[in-house]
């Protein structure tokens, strides 16, 4: 009888030529690809796989962050670098080492309403929440560049009763062109109220 006809023989002889068959060396294949600068056979944009008269599927352009031109500033008053959704950021320094700061943020198709801008000032001075019944005391209409706009002052509780507030919030609120244009300036209620 042959040791073939075995099954555990044959599951065995079975097993060891597909072991080593499948453990031939593959060789490791290294493929070099010229680098193409930017623009460089694109074609203006246009992927030649695409049909006659398709536009150009270039990368869109990365929106331009806002920035905000300033001449002069006020004494005190020193630039910072912008970030983010800042278009603008100023460091104030004032007397007794208190600083406060100045932003101006776009925000591009900003939602939200007055109260929610309000209530979010107000939890960064530690304050309760308002109501909408209580929103208008808050929102005094200004003309900001000829346009309409509004402003909010807030200001954070008292230390104690004869001690003046220790951090205030004015904002100037503007939309234009889709864009909500804030005007924040936080700090030391006495250094805010000098500007």
């Amino acid at each position: 009888m042959s040791s073939l006809k075995n099954p555990p023989t044959l599951a065995a002889v079975t097993s060891a030529a597909l072991l080593l068959t499948g453990c031939q060396k593959e060789e490791i294949t290294v493929y070099r690809v010229p680098k193409v600068p930017p623009g460089a056979g694109d074609a203006g944009g246009v992927n030649p796989s695409l049909p006659a008269g398709h536009p150009a599927t270039g990368a869109a352009p990365a929106a331009a962050r806002p920035h905000a031109h300033w001449g002069k500033l006020p004494p005190g008053w020193s630039e910072a670098p912008a970030a983010g959704s800042r278009a603008a950021t100023f460091n104030i320094a004032g007397t007794g080492g208190q600083r406060a700061e100045a932003a101006v943020i776009a925000f591009p198709g900003m939602g939200g309403t007055d109260l929610q801008f309000v209530n979010l000032w107000r939890d960064q001075l530690g304050l309760a929440p308002l109501t909408e019944a209580e929103l208008p005391k808050l929102v005094q209409p200004v003309s900001i560049a000829g346009a309409d706009g509004k402003l909010f002052d807030i200001t954070g509780a008292t230390k104690s009763g004869s001690e003046p507030a220790a951090e205030r919030i004015i904002v100037a609120l503007q939309k234009q062109d889709g864009v909500s244009w804030f005007i924040k300036l936080t700090g030391p209620t006495a250094l805010v109220e000098a500007q």
